[in-house]
């Protein structure tokens, strides 16, 4: 009993092994793959050179080969570039590549719903806010019509408040014409 359990782990050990082997042997291919699609020698590929790569049918054919099937430059290009830097080094296309390697598993698509429930309530939520931002910016609009409307007001108050002001003068000094005409015309005081 005990030897088949040893000849069992001894069997996990070796696929395990022959796994991390052929990864480890992806990974060379893929990098070279990248140093050939890396036209400029820069280290980084450009969505430029992705689409000159994607259109090489040579190159495709030796992608399908190792099990990655992709048609689109651009689509494949925002995937492969994870820091969104406008270029891809290496190792995120490298990475990249692994992780499209063959169909997509169940923890693949669990974590692509789970982003997406993310992104969906970060987006209602945002929406939300911005409803309350245009609730209040009503308020807001509404009160600056109203102070508006009073300052205006005001002002057309104080327009008659001036005018009444003159005429209260026009008539006080009218008066004190008057007054003084009589009081000279009575001989009381001399003319000025």
């Amino acid at each position: 009993m005990e030897t088949a359990l040893d000849s069992a782990s001894q069997q996990k050990d070796l696929l395990v092994q022959e796994q991390v082997a052929a990864e480890h042997a992806l990974c060379k291919e893929l990098k070279v793959v990248f140093d050939a699609a890396d036209e400029d020698g820069s280290g980084l590929m450009t969505a430029m050179e992705m689409e000159s790569f994607m259109n090489n049918e040579r190159i495709k054919a030796h992608m399908r080969a190792l099990d990655i099937d992709f048609n689109q430059a651009t689509g494949l290009f925002r995937l492969l570039d994870a820091d969104n830097s406008g270029h891809v080094e290496a190792e995120e296309f490298i990475m990249g590549c692994m992780r499209l390697k063959g169909p997509a598993k169940s923890v693949d698509v669990a974590s692509l719903m789970y982003e997406t429930k993310k992104m969906v309530r970060y987006i209602r939520a945002a929406v939300q806010e911005l409803k309350v931002d245009s609730s209040l910016m009503h308020f807001v609009a509404r009160d600056v019509r109203h102070t508006h409307e009073t300052i205006a007001a005001h002002e057309q108050g104080l327009k008659l408040a001036a005018g009444t002001t003159l005429a209260h003068e026009q008539g006080l000094k009218l008066a004190a014409d008057t007054t003084q005409s009589s009081l000279v015309a009575d001989g009381r005081i001399e003319h000025f």
